[in-house]
């Protein structure tokens, strides 16, 4: 239910209260259906523009993020001195982006295996598993643009 974005916006809603820690909604962004460099860069040039102050982003996608990293180098702030940015998708680009792009990993392998697994259930009419999310990994692949290592 909901748009990717919607499902990842909750996500990390959810995770920010299992913290304890205060979502400012005025630093919440929708940038609409489409999740290009350009509106990662226009989204984030509003922020640092016009928006409360804060030093750290996460983008829905690495795209989105390499958007973002543009706006805020083109405003003079060093990354990650002054803002720390991350993408998700592990894209050939995050890693060569310069300075190169903190990215969420998802385990692409995994989703698709739990899909195929569905699938097959679905066809052979079994009962649903437990939650098949559950099944798909992350790891976060640190890098330049949080302080942390070099290309990996």
């Amino acid at each position: 239910p909901g748009s990717p974005g919607a499902r990842r916006t909750a996500a990390f809603r959810r995770a920010a209260a299992d913290l304890g820690v205060a979502v400012v909604e005025e630093l919440l962004v929708d940038v609409g259906p489409r999740w290009g460099r350009q509106e990662g860069a226009v989204a984030a040039a509003r922020l640092l523009d016009d928006g409360p102050p804060f030093d750290a982003l996460l983008a829905h996608n690495d795209a989105l993020a390499l958007g973002a990293l543009r706006a805020a180098l083109d405003r003079g702030l060093r990354v990650p001195g002054d803002l720390a940015v991350i993408g998700s998708g592990d894209t050939e680009d995050a890693r060569y982006a310069v300075p190169s792009l903190t990215s969420i990993a998802q385990g692409t392998s995994e989703v698709a295996g739990t899909a195929v697994a569905l699938l097959a259930d679905r066809i052979e009419g079994s009962p649903p598993r437990d939650d098949p999310r559950a099944a798909a990994g992350v790891d976060l692949r640190l890098r330049e643009s949080t302080l942390g290592v070099g290309v990996a």
